[in-house]
């Protein structure tokens, strides 16, 4: 417990011992990425000598302009009719905005990479063969301080009779952004699932001491 793991000697450490290997795998927290898009980020925030304490807004941009290639290339893809690339570019960027504000966000830059993050993930699982809808569930029970609403992703088997569902509860650091990976696997065997966010992460609107 007094040693100071190797990760939180600077970001080149954090890459090298903790991140690389499930970057290249293309498991948490990098689902929907390859490790090839991370490639010239890291190179530039090892050169910037990236460390503790981070200035999360001066981080988290130098994940933007990569974020926003991948967007570009999806909407060109798109419009082109090529859904299936369309698809694969916009998750592939929402994994580069996850990364520039994981674990979670601290600062204006890391919500602003959060927003964008669901527009993109949302856009790529939507045009999957078997789309993805979000849906905005009542609050019911709710307090007044709370949030209206609390949003999930759904994906239903289409089937004449009820469909076992799944619910996915999200943890600390993996919102449903990422957490919708699973969610293919499920449709597959007939199984519906919705995923949802626990008190005080994403865009849960329960408060956050609950």
């Amino acid at each position: 417990m007094d040693k100071t793991a190797a990760h939180h000697e600077s970001f080149k450490q954090l890459w090298e011992t903790k991140w690389k290997k499930p970057a290249e795998m293309g498991v948490y927290p990098f689902m929907f990425g390859t490790a090839k898009d991370f490639e010239p980020i890291v190179e530039e925030l090892v050169k910037q000598d990236f460390r503790e304490p981070y200035d999360w807004d001066a981080y988290a941009p130098m994940f933007f302009p990569k974020a926003e290639e991948l967007t570009k290339i999806a909407e060109e893809a798109e419009k082109a009719g090529e859904i299936e690339k369309a698809s694969e570019y916009y998750l592939r960027a929402s994994a580069v905005y996850r990364i520039s504000r994981f674990p979670a966000p601290r600062s204006e830059k890391q919500r602003y990479a959060w927003d964008a993050g669901k527009k993109v993930c949302l856009k790529g699982l939507q045009l999957r063969p078997h789309p993805v809808q979000e849906i905005l569930v009542p609050h019911t029970h709710g307090l007044a301080t709370e949030g209206p609403h609390i949003p999930i992703y759904h994906l239903c088997p289409r089937t004449t009779t009820p469909a076992p569902l799944v619910i996915i509860m999200t943890g600390l650091d993996g919102y449903r952004t990422e957490l919708a990976v699973w969610m293919s696997s499920f449709h597959a065997l007939g199984i519906a699932t919705a995923v949802v966010e626990i008190p005080g992460t994403g865009d849960s609107p329960a408060d956050a001491a609950d």
